[in-house]
């Protein structure tokens, strides 16, 4: 994404592309599908409309059969038009995508609608979501009203501890410091280039009692009282973590998911979740206010795998320092960022540095067939060959060393329930019929699922497939 223009110059140099690579495409196509010419000169017109304006311009591809598919298509005596030899523009597609998405992130949805047509879109996040995510005018635990029947039976409302958030100044620097941006964890990881990855540790009387590592320290004196709390009935023995870093006032959000024990799922399909899941906002908004809201503001619907549509969706906006839980069956997310109307050409931009937590009452690895690191739940790494793993353990190398009292600091921080709006999805497929042509392929790279087909059954359908969250 360009870092000297607005987003409303953005949307427009995509909308001009996705135009533009249209009447390309259709003047390269009527070209391609004349009459043979057994003219030398015309033929190699031809190819050049073929090599240059198709494939460099239009991102299209001809699809050239061999003896046996021809023999094939002669035997159906298949009636398919000559435009069905071209696949779909992977240019226009980009581009049209694009302009949808920046529509909605700037709240112009009647402008996203004619670019959603393109593609084999029925539901998008309603409209009123993408405003309530990037304005302050909900009240902590607003909510329009819907009959109880309709509504998914959660464990627990989403909630938050927000304010100074749950854990004391110095442990919050540390972690500020160890997952800060330039820090040795996002390289030793390979963060960029390696897909899914987690940690996995034990929760025991011996770890509570004497922490192992930092992660450890905040976890059972800080947030893990806070998650049993939520669900009183529920024994967590382990907790799941893992870090995201994204530049602030530059992001494209984060796919709406599950949190699943992928290793279970992939093993026996079965679809398993943490009881609890959570979030800790390191940095992106240290306002304390919502006008932030570049960052991009969390999501969860209140919809799992099991259920129908969701009715409503809670919105988690960032704030420094804030713990965030929800029910760990919950799809969720993270929308793009605003990004806002002025140039930040001359401004160092921040990151949004979040640590997740999902807290498990059985123990993920003992399921696992191929635990590795820097897998789903793996191992913390040896900290002689990580430079992050002997930073989260200084200090902590002594079995005596003592835990923390929290009880102070539990009692200062009251936990708020989310503001939530409902509907959670607008039904678009009776705005976006009519168009004859065919239907552009979703650029997967860029689809973090706020246009889907299917809102009610396409996130579990999605589990199954081979998709890294």
């Amino acid at each position: 994404m360009n870092m000297l223009a607005t987003l409303s110059d953005i949307c427009s140099t995509y909308e001009l592309a996705a135009s533009n690579v249209h009447a390309v495409k259709n003047y390269a196509t009527n070209i391609l599908g004349g009459e043979d010419d057994e003219n030398v000169e015309e033929n190699l017109r031809k190819e050049l409309v073929e090599l240059l304006l198709l494939n460099e311009i239009a991102g299209v591809e001809f699809i050239e059969e061999d003896e046996e598919g021809v023999e094939e298509e002669a035997a159906n005596e298949s009636d398919a038009d000559e435009q069905d030899e071209f696949t779909t523009s992977t240019v226009e597609a980009t581009s049209s995508f694009m302009a949808a998405l920046l529509h909605s992130t700037m709240n112009q949805h009647d402008e996203a609608i004619g670019h959603l047509a393109k593609f084999d879109f029925s539901h998008r996040i309603h409209p009123n979501v993408w405003l309530a995510a990037t304005d302050n005018s909900l009240g902590k635990g607003d909510s329009a009203q819907l009959p109880t029947s309709s509504l998914e039976k959660l464990s627990f409302q989403p909630k938050a501890y927000a304010g100074n958030g749950p854990l004391p100044d110095d442990l919050y620097r540390r972690l500020c410091k160890i997952f800060s941006p330039s820090a040795a964890f996002w390289t030793e990881s390979d963060y960029q280039n390696r897909g899914y990855f987690s940690f996995f540790e034990d929760i025991t009387t011996d770890s509570k009692r004497n922490p192992r590592h930092l992660i450890d320290d905040v976890v059972v004196n800080y947030l893990l009282p806070r998650a049993q709390a939520a669900v009183p009935s529920g024994n967590i023995v382990g907790y799941e973590f893992w870090a995201h870093t994204r530049p602030l006032d530059a992001n494209l959000g984060h796919q709406l998911h599950f949190d699943t024990d992928e290793a279970l799922l992939a093993q026996e399909k079965k679809v398993t979740h943490p009881i609890v899941s959570s979030v800790l906002y390191l940095t992106g908004n240290n306002k304390g206010t919502h006008e932030n809201a570049a960052a991009g503001s969390t999501i969860v619907f209140n919809q799992t795998p099991s259920s129908g549509i969701a009715t409503k969706a809670y919105i988690s906006h960032t704030q420094d320092r804030k713990f965030m839980i929800f029910p760990g069956s919950c799809l969720h997310g993270v929308l793009p960022c605003t990004r806002g109307t002025a140039s930040v050409a001359t401004t160092k931009l921040d990151e949004r540095l979040t640590l997740m937590f999902g807290f498990w009452t059985r123990r993920v690895p003992d399921k696992m067939k191929n635990r590795r690191l820097y897998g789903p739940c793996g191992p913390i790494p040896e900290a002689c060959e990580n430079t992050w793993v002997a930073e989260i353990c200084q200090g902590y190398e002594s079995t005596k060393h003592a835990a923390r009292s929290n009880n102070k600091v539990f009692d200062e921080v009251e936990a708020q329930v989310l503001p939530s709006v409902s509907p959670a999805w607008e039904d678009i497929s009776a705005r976006v019929k009519g168009s004859t042509e065919e239907k552009l392929n979703i650029p997967t790279a860029l689809d973090h699922r706020y246009f889907v087909q299917n809102a009610a059954s396409c996130f579990r359908e999605s589990l199954f497939k081979k998709e890294s969250i």
